[in-house]
């Protein structure tokens, strides 16, 4: 019997991904590191960093109306996909 595990951050990666997010606009810091770590390099997915939560809310704004793609606003931890 093998004994399966995944950490909470990589649960939140793949989830992020499962559900057609390519893109992470935010903050990077102690609370989201890992998360975002493993969302670019295990789910090939992309992080855009900002310098202001408000920027990232903005860029992911942007983003979504020039792709036509839904936004989605993350609080905790500081992230912004679309």
């Amino acid at each position: 019997m093998t004994d399966q595990t995944m950490t909470v951050h990589a649960a939140i990666a793949r989830s992020l991904k499962d559900l057609g997010v390519d893109t992470l606009f935010g903050l990077m810091g102690d609370s989201n590191l890992f998360m975002v770590d493993t969302f670019v390099r295990s789910q090939e997915g992309r992080f855009v960093a900002a310098t202001h939560e408000a920027n990232g809310v903005l860029m992911a704004l942007g983003y979504a109306a020039m792709t036509a793609v839904s936004y989605t606003h993350l609080t905790l931890p500081t992230i912004y996909s679309v």
